[in-house]
């Protein structure tokens, strides 16, 4: 943006991407967190959140999650637009829970999802399925997870469900055929908009956040703001926005009622004075409904955005998520995974649970400082060329806008992106041929991480990545980050079968922090490694250790994860800004390949230009 320094600002205060030191909660947010948390705190059952695009749902998950025990894992579903068996499987790949790539048998992955729920039952911690966006879940598949909340045990049921979604959620469950699921219901709570008083409040908090002496919006256009917005904090964020960058075009020191109204009629696409605001929240509707695409899994974010520097990331719990499709030695027998029988249960009605007994919110350990920024020029790594790609110009002008795609077609775009991620790592990957992405790199001994972050969290990782960038309109574009410019300070990516260059530091502009990312996973590697588990992939360990930090003092005959090997790992974990947990799953798996494979694709190597 242009205003920021003229009007003595750190950053845009209106960003649409979330950022927790933005954070604001009115008393209809906090009233819905305090019911959602009794829910989530009650013996399983089913927690609605329902409310209007924009209203603030990801909000409440976010402090929800972060409100959350230390012992509560969580499965978190975005696109729940998938057939049944997909749906069980995406469940499972958010649990680490792994299963053979071409099986498309519900029971399986029932079987699979009851025994992982007894283990960690045994182990004492908590399992929340939180599904977005679903009101796109069919009848049939929420009667499947009806179902699932019978996977109990004498004491207790083994799975807490939450549905976030819009009103029409609240209206299908209300379906006379729903009735059963609309009894497993512990809590709900509908998010409405900001009153009056709540808009003025919240434009003047993000603007004191974004160091903002002064006020710079008047009464007048702040009332005229919430006559357009019919309150909904998305729009809100896209009107001031616009209303900044017209302020300071007329150099003005503040938004009045006129910059408003103009800004209001660009966005919204609208001509005349809206002053009712049942019309309005109408109208707010559907221009929301063209940035629906920026409602992402922004739970996962607040989770790793804690604060401007990088926190420290797990290989379990949130922050976790493990890779979509691993390789199987050998079909899974059926002596090894319990048979179990989905039947109709009566509603155990859960003993309320007072707010209070939720465990604080989870710390966050200090940070590493061996983060490494890709901002500044990599002169180490050799240029490397894309093979099968359209190369930039010689040394060609960083481009402050992208250019987005016209016509193409949302899978072709998706296919295309991933066509560029592979090609990075020397493989050809054939869309045509049926194969999803992931499927296909189970097969040359790569896995899929997806996370939620920011750029130093990708920096982190340092690997080329498939990500979702934005136009104006809230479209969202698969594209594929590769690397970097020569001169260290632009990002190389492919968006549409084309290659594009833009500043590193605009990036926030477009991408809202959703990754993919590839992993090479070592020989035998078929869960997070911890103490106790043997096999070829602790050897690896043991060999890898060895080359980075010298002489583990333990014999690689032996392939048992021990104590003394845990310590090790915990050292490596907290020198590359990880939690020191000693379990090693694909962030730690990363990290050490990062020391120890300077052939493998790195996001910081520059691009051949």
């Amino acid at each position: 943006m242009y205003y920021e320094s003229y009007f003595e600002l750190k950053e845009s205060p209106f960003s649409i991407s979330p950022d927790p030191r933005y954070l604001y909660l009115t008393q209809n947010h906090r009233e819905a967190l305090a019911h959602l948390l009794y829910g989530v705190s009650s013996n399983g059952g089913f927690v609605l959140l329902t409310g209007e695009i924009g209203a603030g749902k990801t909000t409440v998950c976010q402090c929800l999650l972060e409100q959350l025990p230390e012992n509560t894992e969580v499965a978190y579903i975005l696109n729940p637009k998938l057939e049944t068996w997909e749906f069980l499987a995406a469940i499972c790949d958010e649990l680490g829970i792994l299963y053979p790539s071409d099986h498309t048998g519900l029971k399986l992955y029932i079987d699979l999802m009851h025994e992982h729920l007894l283990v960690s039952h045994g182990k004492g911690c908590n399992t929340v399925l939180m599904v977005d966006e679903a009101q796109n879940l069919t009848t049939e598949l929420i009667e499947h997870l009806r179902l699932l909340t019978n996977l109990e045990t004498r004491e207790k049921k083994l799975l807490q469900i939450m549905l976030v979604g819009q009103p029409e959620l609240r209206d299908k469950i209300a379906l006379p055929e729903m009735e059963q699921m609309a009894q497993r219901i512990t809590a709900r709570f509908h998010l409405g908009p900001l009153s009056k008083k709540e808009v003025a409040a919240y434009v003047r908090h993000r603007l004191k956040v974004a160091g903002a002496e002064h006020e710079l919006f008047t009464r007048d256009s702040l009332k005229l703001l919430w006559k357009f917005t019919g309150g909904v904090p998305r729009l809100i964020n896209i009107i001031c926005d616009r209303a900044l960058l017209g302020a300071f075009s007329s150099k003005r020191e503040k938004v009045d009622h006129t910059i408003l109204e103009q800004a209001a009629h660009e966005v919204l696409g609208i001509k005349g004075h809206l002053r009712n605001p049942t019309v309005l929240r109408w109208v707010s509707g559907i221009v929301v409904l063209s940035v629906m695409g920026v409602a992402f899994a922004g739970a996962y974010y607040f989770r790793n955005n804690l604060s401007p520097e990088v926190p420290p990331i797990t290989d379990t719990g949130l922050t976790e998520n493990p890779s979509p499709v691993t390789l199987y030695e050998k079909p899974l027998s059926k002596k090894t995974v319990p048979e179990v029988e989905l039947v109709e249960m009566e509603v155990m009605q859960p003993e309320p649970v007072a707010i209070a007994s939720v465990a604080d919110p989870v710390k966050v350990l200090p940070v590493s400082d061996s983060l490494e920024v890709i901002s500044a020029p990599v002169a180490a790594s050799a240029p490397v060329e894309v093979a099968g790609l359209p190369q930039l110009a010689a040394q060609p002008e960083s481009q402050s806008v992208l250019q987005f795609p016209d016509d193409s077609s949302p899978k072709a775009l998706e296919l295309s992106a991933f066509n560029a991620l592979f090609r990075r790592w020397d493989l050809n990957y054939l869309p045509e041929s049926g194969v999803h992405p992931c499927q296909f790199a189970s097969t040359v001994g790569l896995g899929c991480l997806r996370g939620q972050g920011n750029l130093p969290i990708l920096q982190l990782l340092n690997r080329p990545a498939r990500v979702t960038l934005y136009d104006q309109q809230g479209r969202g574009y698969p594209a594929s980050f590769l690397g970097v410019s020569s001169s260290g300070s632009d990002i190389v990516l492919a968006l549409g079968g084309e290659i594009q260059r833009v500043p590193i530091t605009s990036l926030a502009n477009w991408w809202y922090g959703e990754y993919l990312v590839l992993w090479h996973m070592p020989a035998g590697y078929r869960f997070p490694l911890k103490v106790g588990v043997s096999g070829g992939a602790v050897v690896w360990l043991l060999q890898q250790l060895g080359e980075i930090v010298g002489d583990t003092g333990e014999n690689t005959v032996n392939q048992t994860y021990t104590k003394e090997l845990e310590s090790k790992v915990k050292l490596f974990q907290l020198s590359h800004s990880l939690i020191p947990d000693g379990i090693v799953g694909p962030r730690t798996i990363i990290a050490l390949n990062n020391q120890s494979d300077a052939k493998l694709p790195k996001l910081s190597t520059t691009v051949m230009e």
